[in-house]
């Protein structure tokens, strides 16, 4: 990767935050399952998956709370990566288990839905759904607060391949994000039993 890019990489994760208190519900359908979660929120800054062209760029959410090992997971990339003969892929980080993925390697949202359903153990699930459902990702670009800047800490290049940053052709977004994300569950099992989480 040249060092210009590199640099544009870095400038794209520097932009401020504000800090409103928010609550999160959660009710499913099927059997009994409700959630409360009350947190400060933050408006994050970032950029989506779907292009201008309506092609995708590939963007993934990391979650290291499925157990799954992030070197484990940097090598089912570079699987993927020489199976869809994709572009130079970034790692980015702002706390240990946290990261975020980027590669520029134009797509259709076809190939984009194989690919998480092929790395669907190690991705943060909600990123998942939101992803499927809106039919493009958003990746966060702006620090988080009671973190460090993000930082590019990692990249898996094939030999040669280097796609320029299509930022012209980026949709910027803007979204509200918990940022405590663990609350207390409240679960009925089968017996009537109350279990605490």
């Amino acid at each position: 990767m040249c060092k210009t890019q590199e640099q544009m990489l870095n400038k794209l994760v520097v932009i401020k935050n504000n800090v409103p208190i928010g609550l999160s519900v959660n009710l499913k359908k099927c059997g009994i399952n409700l959630s409360f979660n009350v947190s400060k929120i933050q408006t994050c800054k970032g950029f989506t998956s779907k292009l201008s062209n309506n092609n995708h760029v590939l963007f993934l959410d990391y979650d290291k709370d499925n157990g799954k090992d992030i070197f484990e997971f940097r090598e089912k990339l570079r699987v993927i990566q020489k199976k869809y003969s994709l572009s130079n892929i970034y790692f980015f980080s702002d706390s240990e288990g946290s990261y975020r993925v980027w590669c520029f390697s134009e797509i259709s949202f076809k190939v984009y839905t194989k690919i998480l359903l092929e790395l669907f153990d190690y991705l943060d699930s909600l990123f998942i759904n939101y992803t499927i459902r809106n039919e493009k990702s958003t990746i966060r670009i702006s620090d988080k607060i009671g973190r460090e800047p993000q930082k590019l800490i990692d990249s898996l290049t094939l030999v040669t391949y280097f796609v320029p940053i299509p930022i012209e052709m980026m949709q910027e977004a803007t979204y509200d994000t918990l940022l405590n994300k663990k609350g207390v569950k409240i679960q009925l099992g089968d017996n009537g039993k109350i279990s605490w989480r």
